[in-house]
C-alpha cells in the first residue's frame, strides 16, 4: 500500500494531469486576487482623512430612508437619529404604500421633535401604483421621491431597520466638508449586522466583512463597484446629474451598487471608502435562513446589471476558489493522496496575512477562529445562492 501511494504521487508530479493543472491555476489566481485585495484595502486606510478633529462644520444633510410597514422599527431608527451630535440635517422618510402606522408614527414624532426643537422630520407619502407610473421599481421611486424633497445637498442614507452611532453625520460631514472633491465624493460605509448566537448569525457577519472588505479594497484601486445602502452618502447634484435611476431602472435593488458603478463609469465623482468605525451602522441580523435567503436574492439580483468586468473578476475569483476547495476530494479520489489539502491551507495562510488589519479595522476579530468553517460555507453560498440571484426578477423590495 506504502508502495503504491508512492507510485502515485511520484507519477502525478512526472505528468501531471488536468486536475492537478486546475488546481495549481486555481491556487496562483487565487493567491493573486487575495494580494491585489490587500494592496487595495492598504490604499484605501492610507487614503483616510489625517484631521478627524473637528466636529462642529455646518455641512447641513438630508437624512433619507425608504420604508415600507416599517411601524415596530422605526421609532428606533428615529431615536438614534434624534441624538445624533451633528445637529444640522433634516429626515426625510419615504413611506412606500405602508398598510401599517408607519405613516402615523413618523407625523407623531415630527411633530414632537418640532415642539422639542429637534431636527426637521417630514413624511413623503408614495400612493400605490405610483412607481409603476414612473417606471422604476418600488424603492428607488420611494427613493427618488424623497431626494426630490431633501434642502440640502449632501445626502446621506440608511435603513429603517438601522441604528446610526451618535457621531454617523458627524463622521460624514468630516469626510465631506474639506475641498472640491470630497464635497462632491460618494461615500461608501460599513453597515454590520449585531453579533448573536447561532451559526447563521457567524456566517451573515462574516459574510458581510467580507463583502465590505472587497468593496473597500475596490476603491483602494479606484474600481468602486460595490456599496451598501444603510449607510451610504452622495449629493443631490450628483444623482440630478446621473438622471436619478435611469441607469438602474430595470432592476429593483441596486440603488446602491449599480450606482456606484455608474458614478465611476462617468467619473460624476470621486468615490471614498469610510473607515472610521464612528460611521459604521449595524442592524440586527435575519434571525432565521428563510428569512437571510429572500433578502440574499434580491440583493444579488443586481448583479445581472453589474459591468462586464466585475462580473468576470467575481466569476474568476469564487470560481478558482471553488476549483481549490475541490482539489482535496479529487486527489484523493484520483490519486489516493491527502495532500490537495495543502494547496487550500496556502490559501487560508495568505488570507489570513491579507485579511488580519481588515478585522482590526472592522471589529471582526471574534470570527478569526471560525474562518474555516465560515468560508466553507461562503463558498457554498458564492456556488449555490449568489448565481441564483442575477436569474431572477423579484417584485418586492
Amino acid at each position: 500500500m506504502k508502495g503504491y501511494r508512492a507510485a502515485s504521487l511520484a507519477d502525478t508530479f512526472i505528468l501531471p494531469p488536468v486536475y492537478l493543472t486546475l488546481i495549481v491555476v486555481a491556487l496562483t489566481i487565487q493567491v493573486g486576487y487575495w494580494l491585489i485585495l490587500g494592496v487595495g484595502f492598504s490604499r484605501v486606510r492610507k487614503s483616510q482623512p489625517a484631521d478627524l478633529v473637528d466636529g462642529q462644520s455646518s455641512l447641513p444633510l438630508s437624512v433619507i430612508v425608504a420604508a415600507r410597514n416599517e411601524e415596530k422599527r422605526l421609532p428606533a431608527l428615529l431615536d438614534a437619529l434624534d441624538v445624533q451630535t451633528h445637529r444640522e440635517f433634516e429626515v426625510i422618510i419615504a413611506d412606500d404604500g405602508s398598510m401599517d402606522g408607519t405613516a402615523e408614527l413618523i407625523e407623531s414624532r415630527a411633530a414632537e421633535w418640532t415642539i422639542e426643537g429637534g431636527p426637521s422630520l417630514r413624511c413623503v407619502r408614495v400612493l400605490e401604483g405610483e412607481a409603476e407610473s414612473d417606471g422604476l421599481p418600488r424603492k428607488k421611486h420611494a427613493l427618488t421621491r424623497a431626494i426630490a424633497e431633501a434642502t440640502h445637498d449632501r445626502l446621506a442614507f440608511t435603513d429603517a431597520d438601522c441604528r446610526p452611532p451618535p457621531e454617523w453625520l458627524s463622521t460624514i460631514v468630516r469626510y465631506a466638508k474639506d475641498g472640491d472633491e470630497a464635497k462632491r465624493a460618494v461615500l461608501v460605509g460599513y453597515g454590520p449586522y449585531r453579533k448573536e448566537r447561532g451559526l447563521l448569525n457567524a456566517f451573515v457577519r462574516y459574510e458581510t466583512f467580507l463583502t465590505a472588505f472587497v468593496a473597500a479594497s475596490a476603491v483602494g484601486w479606484k474600481r468602486p463597484f460595490m456599496a451598501v445602502g444603510r449607510n451610504f452618502s452622495y449629493t443631490k447634484s450628483l444623482f440630478e446629474r446621473l438622471g436619478g435611476f435611469e441607469h438602474s431602472a430595470a432592476s429593483l435593488s441596486g440603488d446602491d451598487d449599480l450606482l456606484v458603478q455608474e458614478t465611476s463609469r462617468t467619473s460624476a465623482a470621486p468615490v471614498q471608502f469610510v473607515l472610521d468605525r464612528a460611521s459604521f451602522v449595524p442592524s440586527d441580523a435575519p434571525d432565521s435562513f428563510r428569512g437571510w435567503l429572500r433578502q440574499k436574492l434580491r440583493h444579488t439580483s443586481a448583479g445581472r446589471y453589474y459591468s462586464r468586468t466585475a462580473k468576470a473578476h467575481l466569476l474568476a475569483f469564487h470560481l478558482s476558489n471553488l476549483l481549490l476547495w475541490m482539489g482535496i476530494p479529487l486527489l484523493r479520489i484520483t490519486s489516493g493522496v491527502w495532500w490537495g489539502a495543502a494547496f487550500l491551507a496556502a490559501r487560508f495562510l495568505i488570507q489570513r496575512a491579507v485579511l488580519r488589519p481588515a478585522e482590526h479595522t472592522f471589529g471582526t476579530h471574534s470570527l478569526s477562529l471560525a474562518q474555516p468553517l465560515l468560508d466553507g460555507l461562503y463558498l457554498i453560498y458564492n456556488t449555490l445562492v449568489a448565481p441564483v440571484g442575477p436569474l431572477l426578477r423579484p417584485k418586492k423590495w
